[in-house]
Formats: C-alpha cells, structure tokens, sequence
C-alpha cells in the first residue's frame, strides 16, 4: 500500500465523499458504455488479450461489484444507483461489467480514461494484479471532481486495520431495536496500537428517510423506499452518538485483515460513496453491507452468503465472531451511563452521601460545593469525577454540546475539579461477558413440542405445537448474547395439530417487552407492546389485538433477577365477542441461572369489555422454565392456568 501520509481535513474529507447531485459524477466515455457482444470470449486492448469470461466469474469481481444471491439463486448487485455500473446489465451480468470497466479504462479521450481510474480504483487495483501490468494514469493532474475527491481520499485514509463494531440494543428508537454495526479502520503500528481511536474512521450505512409521517415510516422502511448511503467520518462521531447520546455500550471486533486486504475494501468505499443502496429494514440494511466490505477484502469468508433472508446485525457479529481466523481480539467501550455507574459503586457510604446531597442541592436550586470541605482532596476528587459523569449522562452530552439543566453548575464544578491538581486512575470497567452479542443463540428458531389442557368435568385435550420464529430472543429465553432486560420476539407463529385438525395458535409479527431497574441517580420505565393473533384457551378462543404496558421493574436477589408490575390496555376483536377492550394489570418474576437457563413467572387480569358478550374477568397464571442442554438446542417446560383450564406443554427449538 502507497504510503498516503498527508493529513488533511476531515471536513474536506467529507466533502470528498459527500452524495452528489445533478451529473458532477464522471460516467464512463460513451464508448465504453457501447455494445461489448462483438468483444467475444477474449477481449483485446491493445497488445492484450483478456480471458473476461474466466476474471468475470471470479469470486472477488463479483464481491467488488456486491453481488449476492437472490431469491432464485441467481447473484445480482446489492447496489441501486445504475451511475455505479458502466455497462447498462452491470446490475446482473459481471463479464459485461467487465468489459465495460476494460474498455473505459483503455479507450476514449486521456480525461475520460483518468476519471475512470479515479472512479473505479477497488477495479484498477483488482485487474492490475491479476492481469499483472498496471493501467497508465493518461492525465495525472486530472482536476475532474472525481479525481479532486479521489485524491483527497487518498491522502486523508491511512489505515491498515479494521474492525467490525456493535451497537449495543437499544429501546429507546424503533431503528435501533435489533442494534446497529458499523465498521472502524485505523492506522496502527507495529506494536498493534493507534495514536488515538477516536481519530480513526467509522464506516456506516443507513437510510436517509424521505417522510417524517409515523404512519408511513415502518412500511417505507420495511418496503426499501428509503435511500441508502454509505458515510465515512471520524470515529468519535459515532462514539458520540452509540455511546453519549444514546448511552449504547459498543462491541469493538478486531478483524485479522492484512494491509492489501484492508486497502481493497477501502478503495471499495470510495466506489460506493456517492452511490445509492436502497435501505430494507430486514435484509439490505446496515450489516448487510458492513459484511459486504469485509468479503471484498477476503472474499473466501462468504459472509454476505449466509444471510439469504433477513440479516439481524447481532447475528452478523455472531457469524463474524465464530469465523475461524476472522477476529483477533474483542474489545468493550462502555456508555456514559455505565461509566458514571461504575464510579458510583466504587464510592464509600460517605463519598456516596455527599454525593446525592449535591445532587438533591441542586434539584431545590441552592447547589453549593461547600460540603465538600470536609472530605480529603483524594475523595473530593472521587465525588466531583462522579458528578461529572453524571451530567454528561444526564444530558446526554456529546462533542461541544453544553449542558442545559446543569448550565450554571457545570463550570464551577470543572473549576473545582482542576484546583485539585490531582489525576484519576484510570476507569477499567469489566466488559459484560453475558451480553457480548456474538454469544447469542442465532436469532431463528423451529419448535415442536406437546400440550395438554385440563378442564373441570371434560377429558383432557392433547395436541402437538409447531413453532417458528425468525427473530429474536424474548425474556423467557436466556440471557446470553441480549441481556436480562428486553426481549423481541418477530414474526412468531405457532400451530396446534388437534384431531386431524391444524389451528393457529399465534401469530405475532411484534411482540417488544423490557425490564429495567432504576439505576442510583436514573429512574427506569418497563414496558410492553404486542401485536397479533393468539388463542386465550386450548383452541377455538382466538383474539386479535394490539396490546401496550407500563410500569416498573426491581431488582431481586441477584443482579439480573427481576420483579415487573405493569398496567395495560388491549384492544381488539374476539372471535366470539367482536370488538373490545381490555384493561388490566400484570406482574413478572423473571430469574436467569447463568448463561444457559431461566425461569419466569407471570400472573395477570384483565376485564374485558365487548360488543357481544357481557363484561367477564379474565385470570392467567404461567410459569415456565427453559433450559439449553446442548448448542443450538433449547428445551422449555411451561404450566399455565387461564380461567379455569390447566394448560401444560412442552417445547424443544432448534436455532439456526
């Protein structure tokens, strides 16, 4: 790799990079863009002859252009925008793409052929090496936009590592519910470390919404109407997001790339700058094209491969993860709210009191540091380094963002702190090994199981249970891989074979559920939301509804153990009773044991108002206990009382 070492901007390193309007972009010369049928099985340029059908059909050509398999098994472009392809069936056929690439590159005027080296760099250094001779630069000082932009990113990327980064879950935005990656490339030196991560450079893809109507956002989104684009900036920027505005711990893995391999996949960027990728929610989204990237740069991994319907970006860390070779070292970078978390453990009862006094001082609006007096400086510094990291939770305060609540106390308090003349250790906080995303089961789930209902005076009813479940993980499964405090179950759908008779026992395309604590200083809300279908008995007793819950959760005895009480409301139609509505309260007691097992337990009722039927009270009870015996298999137990049936069942899933 050329040693490109003139820093520069990264302001005009964005502007390098930036989406561009109108026709600044340089296509290839009209000739290039011609019919390639006469070229045949050999193309010749000159004094060269070139095999395309054999380069075309090559496993790199192909991750260069983005292809990936579609429905019928054919590979075509991931890519949207027709300027990323010279030849007019680009999108779907390699060798006329190479073609068009060979000639743009070798004929037309010396400007047209320079703006086409520019634009296609990731091509000019794949061809160069495996047609080993090197394509002429026929106008070097070419100040075509392309060529201005391209020169730019040559001078301002200098990096010979990358790694794949994930942002931790996060409820707080439906985009951001199945987690985010992005990747990071960073120049490091022969010790292994970089002059500062911050200065690194994030790559990231995501829509660009084109409507702000609610109502229309999730089916434009699901339905790839939105645009989307790749962007490349500093690293902090994305730190400032995930980890200060958004307080989402990020999972840092360190991919053992060597330095061609990451130059390629850079080059690849640059082609794919200004370029549109229509944006699916559940399959072309931002871990798609995360893990296209990293198959340019070593196309044996066929990463884009394994993901032929819907691309979870937690399971794309999972996959990556468990690829033999693929990751060197994993690394933990923790949310201004676990940071401020940790020193406020680590305080004594004392530093702790003085602590919420200052706080509470400042909720009456009579805040003063004057209790501070009587600490030493070592715990004065210790109260003051937590206070700080309070704010900037808080406020959830990023880069040159000023505090609004805390405007006034803030300087006084950084004031304070630099009088001290005194320096903090530094903040090791542990990395939270059960929540590390690449131990997660894989999302899909196939389940088969058994039930029994029994009822007063009537003999008992068995049937056989069919499941299945794209995504993800709910709270009654473990808490490997998500955490102990929210769960998402998509698109689940279970039958019920009774009698030579199938029903469907439930549907529910979402189903979102979380239980958080409050944390010293952060209060937590528990809620839940579901919409679908699901039978209330053993069979015959279907409702549709859409169901929402608030509340609070506590902590038991141990630090993932939970106690929910929320109330809720559902509305719907019954097959019976017609429309109704519903409220109601209920309660959870949820308690992992390790990685591998959980037992949850929740009571509720409801009464329910409808348009057939007079108002009745509805009782449920359920318990169940699950168990991973062995990978990927889980084994669930569950006894549910509902009015007055006993309801028993046994479930065993598959996960792949």
């Amino acid at each position: 790799m050329t040693a490109w070492r003139t820093f520069i901007p990264f302001s005009r390193l964005m502007l390098a990079l930036m989406p561009l309007t109108g026709n600044l972009m340089a296509t290839a010369s009209p000739n290039a863009q011609s019919s390639v049928a006469a070229l045949g099985a050999a193309t010749h340029l000159g004094q060269l002859s070139v095999d395309t059908e054999l380069l075309a059909n090559t496993e790199q050509w192909h991750k260069i252009l983005f292809y990936a398999p579609t429905w019928m098994l054919r590979k075509k472009s991931l890519v949207d925008d027709p300027r990323f392809f010279l030849s007019e069936h680009g999108k779907s056929n390699a060798e006329e793409e190479l073609k068009a690439t060979l000639r743009a590159f070798n004929e037309g005027s010396p400007s047209e052929r320079q703006e086409a080296l520019c634009k296609y760099p990731a091509r000019r250094l794949w061809l160069e090496q495996k047609l080993k001779r090197a394509f002429e630069d026929p106008q070097p000082k070419n100040s075509s936009d392309v060529c201005q932009r391209f020169n730019i990113f040559k001078k301002s990327v200098q990096a010979n590592k990358a790694s794949l980064i994930f942002s931790s879950y996060y409820p707080g935005n439906p985009g951001s519910l199945f987690g985010h990656t992005l990747l990071k490339f960073a120049k490091v030196n022969e010790a292994g470390t970089s002059g500062n991560e911050l200065l690194d450079f994030g790559l990231n893809h995501a829509a660009q919404p084109t409507t702000s109507n609610p109502l229309l956002y999730a089916p434009m989104g699901l339905s790839g109407l939105f645009p989307g684009f790749i962007s490349f900036m500093p690293y902090y920027v994305k730190v400032q997001e995930y980890n200060n505005a958004e307080s989402r711990d990020l999972w840092e893995y360190e991919l053992d790339l060597n330095t061609e391999e990451v130059r390629l996949a850079l080059l690849a960027v640059f082609e794919l700058s200004t370029h549109r990728v229509d944006y699916f929610y559940f399959d072309d989204n931002c871990s798609l094209i995360m893990l296209a990237f990293i198959d340019i740069a070593r196309p044996s991994l066929q990463l884009v491969e394994k993901f032929n319907a819907w691309v979870i970006p937690g399971d794309t860390v999972r996959v990556v993860h468990n690829k033999p070779g693929l990751v060197a070292q994993v690394k933990f970078r923790a949310s201004n709210v676990r940071r401020f978390l940790q020193l406020e453990e680590r305080l004594t009862d004392e530093e702790r009191r003085i602590f919420n006094s200052l706080i509470e001082s400042k909720k009456n609006a009579n805040f003063d540091l004057q209790s501070l007096n009587k600490l030493t400086p070592e715990q004065k510094m210790h109260v003051i380094d937590t206070i700080l990291e309070y704010i900037d939770a808080d406020e959830q305060l990023t880069g040159t963002k000023e505090p609004v609540k805390w405007v006034k106390e803030r300087p006084e308090i950084l004031k304070f702190r630099a009088q001290l003349g005194l320096t903090s250790a530094p903040l090791k906080i542990p990395k939270p090994e059960q929540e590390a995303p690449h131990k997660a089961y894989p999302p899909t789930r196939f389940s088969l199981g058994s039930i029994t209902a029994l009822s007063a005076n009537l003999s008992p009813k068995n049937g056989i249970l069919l499941g299945w479940r794209p995504a993800l993980h709910t709270l009654d499964n473990p808490v490997a891989g998500m955490g102990a405090d929210l769960g998402i179950a998509f698109f689940n759908l279970e039958y019920l074979v009774h009698r030579k008779k199938i029903w469907l026992r439930e549907f529910t395309p979402l189903g979102i559920e979380t239980i958080p604590v409050d944390r010293p200083q952060f209060s937590a809300v528990s809620w839940g939301f579901s919409a679908g279908y699901k039978q209330r008995c053993f069979a015959g007793c279907g409702q549709t509804s859409v169901a929402g819950e608030l509340g609070r959760a506590w902590k038991l005895t141990s630090e993932d153990s939970r106690a929910a009480l929320r109330a809720g409301m559902r509305l719907g139609n019954d097959a019976s009773g017609g429309l109704f509505i519903e409220p109601g309260l209920s309660g959870l007691v949820n308690i992992p044991f390790a990685n591998d097992k959980r037992w949850s337990t929740r009571i509720a009722m409801s009464r329910t108002q409808s348009l057939k039927k007079l108002p009745y009270w509805n009782r449920e009870a359920q318990t169940s206990f699950v168990i991973r015996p062995v990978l990927p298999v889980e084994i669930d137990f569950s006894t549910a009382f509902i009015n007055k049936d006993l309801i028993l069942s046994a479930r065993a899933s598959w996960y792949f």
